[in-house]
């Protein structure tokens, strides 16, 4: 082997994914929620509810901006252990969101 020339490196494929509890991914066919809020970006706390028990994501981008308003709802619902993995998650990451300062005063 010369000095300074590369050796071949033997890679094994890496998968990305992010965990979730339990360690399972969500799958893919995520039913569409459109249609599961009057207004998604004004929830009403039984909607959350009901979007937290079902298999679907978030309606829209930067949504927990939306559910902000409910963080004693939000706790409730982290702590439901027959709401969504996925949901759980979504929620506890709004919980702690930079965005939303007014939960931490």
């Amino acid at each position: 082997m010369v000095l300074g020339a590369a050796s071949p490196v033997s890679r094994s494929p890496q998968i990305c994914r992010k965990t979730f509890p339990a360690d399972t991914v969500p799958s893919v066919d995520r039913i569409d929620p459109t249609g599961m809020f009057e207004d998604a970006w004004n929830p009403t706390p039984q909607e959350i509810r009901s979007w937290a028990h079902a298999t679907a994501y978030a309606p829209d981008q930067d949504w927990e901006l939306a559910v902000s308003d409910y963080p004693a709802l939000l706790v409730e619902l982290v702590d439901d252990p027959t709401a969504e993995p996925y949901t759980r998650l979504f929620l506890l990451r709004a919980l702690y969101s930079p965005d939303l300062t007014g939960l931490r005063e």
